[in-house]
């Protein structure tokens, strides 16, 4: 049985360098840095993500070498657009990409090294904390998930109608 002390939650490093908690699980992420769901003394034992200690000296080594000192937060471009990206639009127009970018243009010519055609369907000012609530809202139209955040939706003017509503009230 492990100690307690050999993990570290990520509701702890969250705390440590001052962001959110999504910024700390994407970093981690990008850095093939798995969690594991533990109880810990922070958590008044209740199931939270963790790292183990040696994850985290090499968190904080990743860090090191990309020029940031221990404390400073780990800085990300808050704001930008959700997006809606036809990815074969002469396939079907109902095949869309979801996300958030902070470079629409960026984002659409890396998409079309694997999808020539894609374009743009439609785009609202976002925060990147907000992507992965309103991809779940999304998802409550009537959908097939093919992959990641690749969907076809039925509707896609209805889609696009909620999605007009919620950034109105979120903007």
């Amino acid at each position: 049985m492990s100690s307690v002390d050999e993990f570290i939650s990520v509701k702890q490093i969250s705390k440590d360098f001052h962001v959110h908690r999504s910024n700390i699980f994407r970093y981690l992420k990008k850095n093939n840095i798995e969690t594991n769901l533990r109880r810990t003394p922070d958590s008044k034992s209740k199931l939270c993500s963790t790292i183990t200690q040696d994850q985290y000296k090499h968190f904080l080594t990743l860090r090191r070498e990309e020029g940031f000192c221990e404390e400073s937060p780990i800085v990300e471009d808050e704001k930008g657009v959700f997006y809606i990206i036809n990815i074969i639009p002469e396939f079907s127009e109902k095949r869309v990409k979801l996300g958030f970018t902070n470079n629409i243009s960026t984002r659409l010519s890396s998409h079309k090294t694997s999808a020539p055609t894609s374009k743009v369907y439609k785009t609202w000012k976002c925060k990147r904390i907000w992507e992965s609530t309103i991809i779940d809202y999304c998802k409550k139209e009537k959908h097939n998930f093919l992959c990641g955040e690749v969907f076809e939706f039925d509707d896609m003017k209805k889609l696009e109608n909620s999605l007009d509503l919620i950034f109105e009230l979120l903007n």
